[in-house]
């Protein structure tokens, strides 16, 4: 579980038309110096209120200072992108404090005035450090493997992903499709100096099985998420998967009756309403999937966390504290998202709240593989037993705890904690043999 930090998103919609990239970054500059000044009140008349919308000025002062406790004074910025849509410019800026960095996507209208004000990405200096660690696990054979940048999907959601491809094939291969856990995660599962995602899809390639990983829409397309009070777990996670298995199924080189879904953490969760589609899957692997509902589950992890480290047992306890009214059912459709976890909106949780992961499963007649790992202190072994236990009449299911692996499948010793995520380390081969076994398996 990543820290959370009070964070400002304001979005504002105007009919504008394209404006030059030279008199936005003028403005950006101001927004910068006005910020370093805490001169909030002018910062916010900076925005765009074409609608009547105003910002408070105690919004952005609560933002700025934020990131300043938490990072340190600002250093400098840089561009990293600037994109165009609906006419409007948009541009990704990286902003350096004393000891992180502060990703934001910042939108102008015609004339030049803020319309979009949303953080993107919060990066401490230690953190990127220990991304720059990673390394391809020793199994991987890169000459075997090719990779090829693809993207699929229904406009206007596109995602981009990677097809990894074993080399010089001489029959259509049998491919999997790995769908994220909760999160607004990259096509990699990147998390500190671990890539679990891209070592199993290397992995397998390397093996002869092709693999298709993917943005999430909610990593690509934040800031439409955040404005959507329609969001369900169908649009963050099913629908996305469901037009990944519709890309490969005509893909040169891919055998088409062999399409597998491996759903990790929520990806897992979801896989019953996955697998049901006009095309038939092969197979699905249920990777440290949760069975409990996803409420219990993150009330069970702020307890385990508040025991691990006392001195925050207070911030566990207020999260826990969201969930326990959540359950309570206490909101309506009506009820503004910022008031509900994770700023998502009521019908998010009226879906996921409801939904029988368990139920819904004991329905499927496909070949399933259960992988759980042992260190798991996100989904735990209760969990894997509560699978057992619910498909225990189904000659479906296979199920494998594998000793010391962690959440995402890495192996290790001693308590289970956050800070496995701080060791450079890769997927286990056990577990790409386990996966491998199991597929080619397949009939």
């Amino acid at each position: 579980m990543k820290k959370a930090v009070a964070l400002l998103v304001v979005v504002l919609c105007a009919t504008v038309v394209f404006s030059q990239s030279k008199e936005n970054k003028a403005m950006l500059e101001k927004v910068m110096q006005l910020n370093t000044q805490q001169e909030f009140k002018q910062l916010a008349k900076l925005f765009d209120t074409a609608k009547g919308r105003q910002v408070p000025p105690y919004l952005l002062y609560r933002a700025w200072n934020d990131v300043v406790d938490k990072f340190g004074n600002y250093k400098t910025t840089k561009t990293l992108k600037i994109e165009v849509k609906n006419g409007q410019e948009f541009v990704i800026e990286e902003f350096e404090f004393d000891s992180g960095y502060v990703k934001m996507k910042i939108g102008f209208s015609a004339n030049h005035m803020i319309t979009t004000y949303m953080l993107k990405e919060m990066t401490s200096k230690a953190d990127r450090q220990l991304e720059e660690k990673y390394r391809l696990p020793a199994y991987v054979t890169v000459k075997n493997v090719q990779a090829t940048s693809v993207e699929f999907g229904k406009a206007p959601f596109i995602l981009k992903g990677e097809l990894t491809m074993p080399k010089n094939a001489k029959t259509d291969v049998p491919v999997v499709v790995i769908v994220y856990g909760s999160g607004p995660g990259d096509m990699n599962g990147k998390q500190g100096p671990q890539q679990p995602y891209r070592d199993i899809a290397y992995g397998l390639a390397s093996k002869g099985i092709a693999v298709l990983r993917y943005d999430k829409r909610t990593n690509t397309y934040a800031d439409e998420r955040a404005e959507d009070d329609y969001f369900t777990v169908n649009e963050e996670t099913v629908y996305d998967a469901q037009e990944a298995v519709r890309f490969l199924y005509t893909y040169k080189g891919i055998d088409a009756k062999r399409i597998i879904v491996i759903g990790h953490s929520l990806g897992g969760m979801m896989l019953p309403r996955i697998a049901d589609m006009e095309i038939p899957l092969a197979g699905v692997v249920f990777m440290a999937a949760p069975a409990k509902r996803l409420s219990d589950k993150i009330i069970e992890q702020m307890d385990y966390l508040a025991g691990l480290y006392p001195d925050k047992k207070e911030s566990y306890e207020k999260q826990k504290d969201e969930f326990v009214r959540l359950q309570r059912h206490w909101y309506d459709t009506t009820t503004n998202k910022r008031y509900l976890p994770y700023g998502v909106g009521a019908r998010y949780w009226d879906d996921i709240e409801s939904y029988s992961q368990t139920e819904a499963a004991k329905k499927m007649k496909l070949p399933m593989l259960f992988l759980q790992g042992s260190r798991d202190y996100q989904v735990n072994n209760q969990d894997f037993e509560l699978w057992k236990e619910a498909l225990k009449s189904s000659p479906n299911a296979t199920f494998r705890l594998l000793n010391g692996h962690t959440h995402s499948m890495i192996a290790g010793t001693g308590t289970p904690c956050p800070e496995d995520y701080n060791i450079p380390a890769n997927v286990s081969l056990l577990v790409v043999d386990e996966l491998t076994q199991w597929i080619k398996g397949l009939k």
